[in-house]
């Protein structure tokens, strides 16, 4: 499996890895992604969490990669996976059935991003891989509710589709709605709180 040519579409370079016929580790497919690694590798790993099911017995893996594929993005810099997690093992079958999912959805948004404001996208690199980096923390976490890992996913694949096209507009959405995701989310959290200060929690 050859590295990816940089001006090579997204969709063709997961459709590539959903014919995928051997297993592949994890510093495989992160060699596969070549110049833009870790956007890909974002939008690889987060493919699986869009849709509304919560997926805990990957989510906590797939989100440590995605977050330190975050601090790679907000610092120029490749990223050092541990030994144990680079050498990880993905089953032919999950790399086909991940890869499948990620050109389905990206070939569907593609159409819709080009290069633009690539120096915005540049100079917001650092605040774009910190909340790839905070999103892929909250990913991690073992939580089974509807939509917990939904919602992220979303905004992290927005901000990755934004880094991989060097597409500004879809960087800035993914802004917005992580904006609007975290004001709903202290919204929810502050009447959780009211209500169980009325019934007498101790809080």
């Amino acid at each position: 499996m050859q590295a990816l040519n940089v001006d090579e579409k997204l969709s063709i370079v997961m459709k590539d890895l959903s014919e995928a016929k051997k297993d592949l580790t994890i510093a495989e497919i992160m060699k596969r992604f070549g110049k833009r690694g870790l956007a890909l590798a974002t939008l690889f790993f987060i493919a699986p969490f869009l849709q509304p099911i919560p997926l805990p017995g990957i989510s906590t893996p797939f989100g440590i990669l995605i977050g330190l594929s975050g601090i790679g993005i907000a610092f120029s810099a490749s990223v050092w996976l541990p030994k144990r997690v680079a050498n990880t093992v993905l089953k032919s079958d999950w790399i086909c059935k991940i890869g499948g999912a990620a050109h389905y959805v990206i070939s569907r948004v593609e159409k819709f991003s080009r290069p633009r404001a690539t120096h915005l996208v540049q100079t917001t690199r650092f605040f774009t891989g910190f909340l790839l980096f905070s999103l892929g923390t909250f990913l991690a976490l073992p939580l089974i509710l509807p939509f917990s890992n939904f919602i992220p996913a979303v905004i992290i694949f927005i901000l990755a589709i934004g880094l991989a096209e060097e597409d500004f507009l879809f960087i800035l959405l993914g802004y917005i709605l992580f904006a609007l995701s975290a004001t709903g989310l202290y919204a929810a959290a502050d009447i959780i709180i009211k209500w169980l200060k009325e019934y007498s929690w101790p809080f």
